[in-house]
């Protein structure tokens, strides 16, 4: 772009900055507004106010939007007005004044087709009404709104500073920024008319200001500056400001006097630039360049010379990149387990070598008593010597490998976590909008409602937070219409006539945990109940004997509500299942629970980031493939003999519900491969309606896996949303919950469902293993007697410790189960006595009880439990894992 012709309305990187900085300020500026709406005694809230006004004002005349320039300063006239105690901004004014907020920012958007003269004109006149005081015509505010024109305003005390003072300093940013881009537009000299000009006129408003604010020295400065411009231009065409020492050291003095009044001793954007022009190794900074700075952490882009660097430079970096970046780092932390894999390896070749050796020392003690003849006692002792040296080597290669493991493992997650970090972003971010929008539809719906929004610094990675914004705002939505009351519902429920929403962040468990509460109605059970069985989602003996959890899951069903009417702002159930559609996506969860006529609370539970999940591994068809464990139900093995079947298709039964199989291979489309274990290996998914039993050939284990995405050009891979590398340096499809289960749906539907496949080879049948279970609740009872027969186990129950102990001389048990709290003979007491009695004391005994104190516990061990387990940690896994290590496989 010449020189000559530069416009910054005709340079697309300059009204790109614009457009950041009108967004930055207007959302500024809306912020303040709500505040000081609650507090009209927020000192620093006008002046941040003004401030922003200021600024977008100074940024629209640069670029030349005049309709801007004019909302924004009979605006800024506004704030002042405030901040001097000439008028007060009431809520009515803040309405107005929001409005302008919303102008500027449609403007600045391009968004301009929907807005007239005629509507611009009646906002700035609406604007100065409120400047005026006269707010009468804007609303039904009465009298005592506006102040008297014989208030004074607020004095300051003799030790305040000028009045104007912060304005000025404001301003002055300005107007330094403006200078500072048109001295940069013609590198090493000055000679566009039209730049000149807007440099001058710079010079001029800081020094008319400067002379306002009695800051004589500033004022003789910029008189200082245009004086020297004119005397150039005497001589040249041009301005040579690589050669003019006294401009320079002009523009210096003047940043200097600036910055002091600021109190802040850091250089401004003039130094850094003066500093940059006085090297001859730099080249100068373009608009283009100042439009890729970041404009979040107010920072600029400058080149610097090495004896001035900044301590924070900004860089632009695409988020292609960032992504790739932080696929790599993912991909380090997974490849760096396969050291303590290795190692895990390396550990039982060592306990293999130490029996060789032990046996070697047991034929050397048998050679010694043989009287062996001495040559083969010497080449054996050689044997031995070198075995010997061998397990030596290998310690010190097994603790170097430890070493390693310990550096790669750390290092990997320090660089995983740095790389994060440069997605991360701060959950405020996401709700700035948030408090305008509860304002507004409140009024709307005359409620009073207070939105909090607290752990706004909680860092969420960037995706999860462009994703969730949606969600969010539906549920505060929701809450506003459906949630709070009305304010005389409220007064007759005895509640106080505002009502709260409370939005919260923080991470709790390694996850992302966001809390969306109100004080309002909460929700009725027994008609949501009602509203089930009316949608004939379920009937009405069923809908009885469901858990609160249970029937919550119903609101985030498509088009479910509990509501008959349809309004504009929170529709008809459609929010609630965009919320759980989105949450499910990012492999998240929600919680919700209520309590009626106090609130409900609604909880989400996501990943802190989605570039490294945890995972199954299960092999089908000899492949394997990734399941991310925030989508399956429950996993388990089940013996062939006790598959079920009904009408020709298999199933199971988990927890009292007959949960169809269904052949992953088939879903799939690639080739089975015949097993010869007894056991079948079954993930259960579900979708809300449903519940599947996918049989594969066998489970690999739990890993945390690096997602990448595929290339965007191989299309939409049916049943597999993703890739990763295993450990091994293997590939692995990761599946697609969502489109895995519609394409289980079709194969249902459509009767096409092969049975599940048969094992290679038969073995011959022994006998199982035999367990008790003693507890007084049946629930306990069942769960754990169907768990266990699950996994091939022959088991007996009784009700409680005296019904165990006579059950024990009826017959043989390899493993006795009890719990500690039951009537007539409680566990302790029962396990005293198996482990006083010389038959039954070497019959294992595991304690399963919700108390988890630790005297507890102790005082089960020493009762003579050989296992303590609490039922707030039981899981599938943890019971039967505990019941391998005590007693082995069940065969």
């Amino acid at each position: 772009m010449s020189s000559s012709t530069y416009n910054p309305a005709n340079d697309p990187a300059m009204m790109e900055l614009f457009r950041q900085e009108s967004e930055s300020h207007t959302k500024s500026l809306t912020k303040s507004l709500l505040e000081i709406e609650k507090s009209e005694n927020a000192t620093d809230v006008s002046e941040q106010l003004m401030r922003s006004a200021h600024s977008i004002k100074g940024a629209a005349r640069m670029v030349g939007i005049d309709v801007i320039v004019n909302i924004a300063h009979v605006m800024e006239d506004c704030f002042v007005a405030a901040q001097n105690g000439v008028i007060r901004l009431t809520a009515s004014c803040v309405d107005v004044l929001l409005k302008g907020v919303d102008t500027i920012s449609d403007i600045s958007n391009d968004q301009v087709s929907d807005i007239h003269d005629n509507e611009i004109a009646e906002l700035i006149s609406n604007l100065e009404k409120i400047k005026s005081g006269e707010c009468l015509a804007l609303s039904e505010i009465d009298e005592s709104v506006k102040y008297n024109e014989s208030t004074p305003p607020v004095a300051s005390n003799a030790t305040d500073e000028h009045p104007m003072l912060k304005l000025f300093i404001s301003e002055s940013e300005i107007h330094i920024t403006g200078i500072t881009t048109f001295l940069k537009s013609d590198e090493e000299k000055i000679s566009n008319p039209d730049n000149i000009k807007t440099i001058k006129d710079h010079l001029q408003n800081v020094a008319s200001t400067a002379k306002l604010c009695e800051l004589s020295e500033i004022h003789n400065l910029c008189d200082s500056l245009k004086n020297g411009m004119d005397l150039e231009l005497s001589k040249s065409e041009f301005i040579d400001i690589s050669v003019t020492s006294q401009f320079k050291k002009s523009l210096n003095k003047l940043n200097d006097s600036i910055s002091a009044l600021m109190g802040n001793k850091e250089k401004t954007q003039l130094e850094d630039i003066q500093s940059s022009s006085e090297s001859t190794n730099q080249g100068n900074v373009s608009s283009s360049q100042l439009a890729s700075a970041s404009l979040d952490n107010k920072e600029i882009k400058t080149p610097t010379t090495n004896d001035n660097k900044p301590e924070n430079l900004s860089i632009k970096i695409s988020t292609q990149r960032i992504n790739k970046l932080v696929g790599l780092a993912g991909e380090s932390v997974v490849e760096s387990q396969w050291a303590r894999s290795h190692a895990d390896l390396m550990l039982v070749y060592k306990r293999r070598q130490s029996e060789i050796i032990n046996s070697f020392d047991k034929i050397r003690s048998y050679l010694d008593d043989s009287n062996a003849a001495e040559h083969i006692i010497k080449l054996f002792g050689d044997i031995q010597r070198r075995a010997n040296d061998g397990r030596s080597f290998l310690n010190e290669r097994l603790n170097e490998l430890e070493d390693y493991d310990r550096r790669v493992t750390s290092l990997s997650e320090r660089l995983n976590h740095e790389v994060l970090q440069t997605r991360m972003r701060p959950f405020s971010d996401c709700t700035h909008g948030f408090d305008r929008m509860v304002r507004d539809i409140s009024r709307s719906l005359d409620k009073k409602i207070q939105l909090i929004i607290s752990g706004g610094n909680t860092q969420v990675d960037r995706e999860i937070l462009n994703r969730i914004e949606s969600p969010l705002n539906h549920l505060i939505r929701n809450s506003v219409d459906h949630g709070i009351e009305s304010k005389t519902d409220r007064k007759v429920s005895g509640k106080p006539d505002q009502a709260t929403i409370k939005v919260s962040a923080s991470h709790n468990m390694g996850m992302l945990s966001i809390t969306i509460k109100d004080d309002g109605r909460g929700v009725d059970m027994n008609a949501l109940r009602e509203r089930i069985v009316e949608r004939k989602l379920s009937n009405k003996e069923m809908v009885k004997h469901l858990s609160d959890a249970e029937l919550f899951d119903f609101l985030y069903l498509p088009g479910f509500s509990t509501r008959s009417d349809v309004t504009e702002i929170s529709g008809r159930g459609v929010g609630l299942d965009v919320v759980h559609s989105t949450i499910q996506e990012m492999r998240g969860k929600i919680r919700t629970s209520s309590t009626f006529g106090k609130g409900i609370s609604i909880q989400l539970l996501l990943p802190l980031t989605l570039s490294i999940i945890k995972s199954l591994l299960a092999t089908i068809g000899g492949q394997t493939y990734v399941f991310p464990l925030a989508r399956i139900e429950s996993i388990h093995n089940v013996k062939r003999a006790d598959l079920l079947t009904m009408e020709g298709k298999q199933y199971i039964t988990v927890n009292g519900q007959h949960i169809g199989l269904i052949d992953s291979a088939q879903v799939l489309g690639v080739n089975s491969i015949p097993s010869d274990s007894d056991f079948i290996s079954i993930i259960i998914l579900s979708d809300r309606n449903n519940n599947y039993g996918l049989v594969v050939d066998k489970f690999i284990g739990e890993r945390d896996i690096s997602v990448h995405l595929l290339d965007p050009r191989l299309g939409k891979i049916k049943d597999v949303s993703a890739a990763t590398i295993l450990e091994n340096g293997d590939p692995a499809l990761i599946v697609d919950i969502e489109d895995m289960i519609r394409s289980i749906e079709i194969l249902v539907s459509g009767e096409r469902l092969t049975k599940v496949r048969r094992q290679k080879n038969s073995t011959e049948n022994t006998p199982m293993k035999r367990v008790l279970v003693v507890d007084d609740s049946i629930t306990v009872r069942e769960v754990e007697k169907k768990l266990l027969v699950a996994h091939g186990y022959d088991v007996e129950v009784a009700v409680d410790g005296m019904d165990g102990w006579n059950t024990v001389h009826e017959n043989q048990y390899d493993l006795i189960i009890s719990d500690i709290d039951m009537p007539r003979m409680n566990g302790i007491e029962f396990v005293s006595m198996l482990k006083s009695d010389p038959i039954y004391r070497k019959i294992p005994v595991m304690i399963v009880s919700y108390k988890d104190r630790q005297e507890d516990r102790e005082a089960g061990l020493q009762a003579g439990a050989d296992y303590y387990l609490t039922k707030g940690s039981f899981h599938d896994e943890s019971l039967i894992d505990a019941v391998i290590e005590l007693i082995g496989e069940a065969n």
